[in-house]
């Protein structure tokens, strides 16, 4: 017997949608739900019950058709998100009503699809120029020529008045929030970030300035940051801390920028084209950022570089090297 407090409705319906939709066998439906989903015999008594007519988890009693989506309402949304992912609400509203004639509020639409288990997520968007092969490249010649020892990450990322303010409040449903908030548009600093295994290694924040790239660096500036911030730290090749990895921005590729770090004899590596998520920096971006907006008050009371300051101050010991880690160095 199944029971409400062994398995939620939200997995029983995974167990219904792949094997009703998808056409998995039980066995194959145990395996995708492994560590912690039901078994075999479990599979079978949800289908069995969804055969049934009666409620998959919980005391086995038919469900109440005024209250709640019968089965093949909940069958029609779950092959109608299959066959298009980024549909509305109100255009699943309209399939139900072209297709079985029910008219269904947003509010059990959204509750139906909390139970099926369906959320809505962010689309994950690629350049048009992204290329996997040189993606395949770029980790080939890591794995044959470096360790994670010897890489040291930059990348330089512009932080905006509005980036720090929050953009969401709780408010009475169906009335415009009465907060807004208030910036002045034109006011940017840079901030970039050296990093390895062992942590933050240096930073460097200052306003933008004119005749900048569109995250605020120019060359001459970044030039002056290799100088003063990396190279204190670059070591010869091979020791640790001797690889510069960057991004293929223009100004990171500049003859007499790559010549300094040569001279010192580290190397400059450069990430594949159009892959961010490669270079564990952006991920750094991100957190300062988010520590910004959970103190959005900062900004205002000290100026916006002085907080980036306390925000890098703020970075956990680990999160440099958990990063890089996770990034799959």
């Amino acid at each position: 017997m199944v029971r409400g407090s062994e398995w939620g409705t939200q997995m029983a319906w995974l167990v219904v949608m792949q094997s009703v939709i998808l056409g998995m066998s039980t066995v194959k439906i145990a395996h995708n739900l492994l560590p912690n989903g039901p078994k075999e015999r479990t599979i079978r008594d949800i289908l069995k019950r969804y055969n049934d007519g009666v409620k998959l988890v919980g005391r086995d009693r038919a469900k109440r058709k005024d209250k709640i989506l019968n089965l093949q309402d909940r069958m029609l949304i779950m092959q109608m998100l299959q066959d298009d992912p980024v549909m509305f609400l109100s255009e699943i509203q309209r399939g139900i009503l072209r297709i079985h004639g029910k008219a269904v509020s947003i509010t059990t639409l959204c509750t139906t699809l909390k139970e099926l288990g369906l959320t809505r997520q962010k689309i994950y968007t690629i350049s048009a120029s992204y290329c996997e092969w040189k993606r395949v490249l770029f980790w080939q010649k890591y794995q044959d020529c470096f360790t994670i020892e010897q890489l040291v990450f930059t990348d330089e990322s512009g932080v905006k008045t509005f980036d720090v303010m929050r953009k969401f409040q709780y408010y009475w449903r169906g009335q415009r929030s009465p907060y807004r908030n208030v910036y002045i548009a034109g006011k940017t600093h840079t901030m970039i970030p050296v990093m390895s295994i062992h942590g933050v290694l240096d930073y460097s924040v200052f306003p933008v300035p004119k005749n900048s790239d569109v995250r605020g660096t120019n060359t001459a500036m970044f030039k002056r940051f290799v100088k003063n911030h990396i190279l204190p730290h670059l070591q010869p090749f091979p020791l640790p801390h001797s690889v510069v990895v960057m991004d293929r921005a223009s100004i990171h590729f500049r003859p007499d920028v790559v010549d300094l770090i040569e001279q010192r004899g580290g190397k400059v590596f450069a990430t594949a084209p159009y892959c961010p998520w490669d270079n564990p920096t952006e991920q750094l971006h991100a957190w300062i950022k988010s520590w910004l907006k959970r103190n959005h008050e900062l900004p205002s009371e000290v100026g916006v570089e002085d907080a980036i300051r306390l925000a890098f101050a703020s970075v956990p010991p680990n999160y440099a090297h958990n990063t890089i880690v996770n990034c799959g160095y």
